[in-house]
């Protein structure tokens, strides 16, 4: 997490700051398009349950599977929790390539 000024700015900027709740969503198809949050907000972690996963990415926007990528993770990546805590200007979507069934969870706020 940010430091005191860190949290100034994005009050002062209108973001979201790291306090509160976190929402999680579950992928478990692969070739799937989501956009989870449709306004600013915070990407925290990326959650992979199988080894076999397909790639993801991950984009800064509301409305689609372009704009800033904000992660990418390639397919067959091992199991584990990777964290991010980066903010988001416009929105969270996720794209998750074709490929093996697949059990990815995504927090953000």
């Amino acid at each position: 997490m940010g430091n005191i000024d860190d949290i100034s700015n994005q009050l002062a900027k209108g973001l979201p700051t790291p306090v509160g709740q976190w929402t999680s969503s579950w992928i478990s198809a692969s070739a799937t398009y989501s956009i989870m949050k449709s306004t600013a907000g915070i990407l925290h972690t990326i959650n992979i349950e199988m080894k076999s996963a397909p790639s993801l990415s991950v984009f800064d926007n509301s409305s689609g599977i372009s704009g800033t990528l904000v992660a990418r993770l390639d397919g067959g990546i091992n199991e584990g929790n990777y964290l991010y805590d980066t903010t988001l200007a416009n929105g969270l979507s996720v794209y998750v390539a074709a490929g093996n069934a697949t059990s990815i969870r995504i927090t953000y706020k």
